[in-house]
């Protein structure tokens, strides 16, 4: 299927190695500064959403993505003299909806980082199916802002949610949100209160998150680690766009 020209990254979260798209050339362009051995040790793995369903492979068909694994010297990674490290990755021919990219541990195959990015502008703005790491965000009717996943793992529950919502009248800012243009509900998700609640069974959980009243313009969320700040997903909603 002939490549179509992608869109501008919707997300990227800088962990491990700071990630780009070059859609030049179509591959994904990996740094990193101050490289030690374990940083490029870890195998590297990349998820693709085809635009088109048809071009699933067979063992990615119930999954939602197609997988593909690597090593960084197996892939012509490069490191200087100055401690720099860098790695190119070639994505297939066909037309992506997202994709997300990290490194797992080579012994456990834990996730140890990831970068989510959305390429194809026609599809809704969402986390890269079947990625560990990132929830489904859905505004309910009643106003809840309602956050799922279908495989939890540990680091989520060690994870705050931040979520930054930005108001469609400025007079609703706090006034202390002025200056950044909105304002921001961060929470520890799986600290249940009367606005929050989690649970998780069969490796699902889920959160819920009851929005302000005023009208809102859009919704910016995701979870960081709280020990360093460091983003596992984020995602955005517009909700003025029709």
């Amino acid at each position: 299927m002939a490549r179509r020209e992608r869109s501008a990254v919707h997300a990227v979260n800088k962990l491990w190695f700071d990630v780009r798209l070059n859609a030049e050339d179509g591959a994904l362009h990996y740094s990193r500064a101050d490289c030690q051995p374990a940083d490029t040790a870890a195998p590297f793995v990349v998820r693709i959403t085809p635009v088109d369903a048809a071009d699933l492979q067979p063992a990615g068909a119930n999954a939602g993505y197609n997988r593909y694994d690597f090593r960084f010297d197996q892939a012509g990674g490069l490191n200087d003299a100055a401690g720099r490290c860098a790695l190119e990755y070639q994505l297939p021919e066909y037309e992506i909806a997202r994709l997300s990219t990290g490194q797992v541990h080579p012994e456990t195959g834990q996730l140890l980082w990831a970068a989510l990015l959305t390429l194809a502008p026609d599809v809704a703005a969402s986390p890269a199916l079947g990625d560990a790491l990132a929830f489904a965000v859905a505004r309910t009717a009643d106003g809840v802002l309602r956050y799922s996943n279908d495989h939890c793992l540990p680091i989520h529950f060690a994870a705050y949610f931040f979520l930054h919502i930005t108001p469609a009248d400025a007079a609703d800012l706090r006034p202390h949100r002025v200056a950044h243009g909105f304002n921001n509900y961060d929470f520890p998700g799986f600290s249940p209160d009367e606005s929050s609640n989690a649970g998780a069974g069969g490796g699902r959980c889920t959160v819920e998150r009851e929005l302000p009243d005023y009208d809102i313009a859009s919704i910016h969320t995701g979870q960081y680690q709280i020990n360093t700040g460091r983003r596992l997903w984020e995602t955005s909603i517009d909700l003025e766009t029709p």
